[in-house]
């Protein structure tokens, strides 16, 4: 657990995560190292800081979905996919939802709509 809040504080002090609300606590960390299938739900930029982080923590293999059909398909190279198509991944997946306070609460509902239930909230203040 130290060694996990060393880098914590660590990656939020070097100034490339500084505006984020929060990172992911030790019981996160612990979740996102045991799922199967990584989702960040979100395309804007709470998303890209949170896949900037998850690269910085290590976590290489991830997916990136939205809520509907996206015309920019990619985020650095790497497919967006519609959450509904994502929806048989649901049990062995957990979805970091990344997008600012104001769509969050919506964004879970959408997830859970969709059958994910192991769910973890990156949300931005507007």
């Amino acid at each position: 657990m130290e060694v996990f809040s060393s880098l914590a504080v660590r990656i939020f002090c070097d100034g490339s995560y500084t505006h984020a609300r929060r990172i992911f606590n030790a019981e996160e960390y612990k979740r996102l190292k045991l799922a199967e299938r990584i989702i960040v739900f979100g395309a804007g930029h709470v998303a890209k800081d949170t896949i900037a982080l998850l690269v910085r923590l290590r976590f290489y293999e991830f997916t990136i979905a939205v809520s509907e059909e996206n015309k920019k398909m990619t985020i650095g190279g790497k497919r967006i996919f519609p959450i509904r198509e994502l929806s048989k991944y649901a049990k062995q997946s957990i979805v970091v939802i990344a997008v600012s306070s104001k769509y969050s609460c919506e964004m879970e509902h959408i997830a859970r709509s969709f059958g994910f239930s192991n769910i973890i909230k990156i949300a931005k203040d507007s």
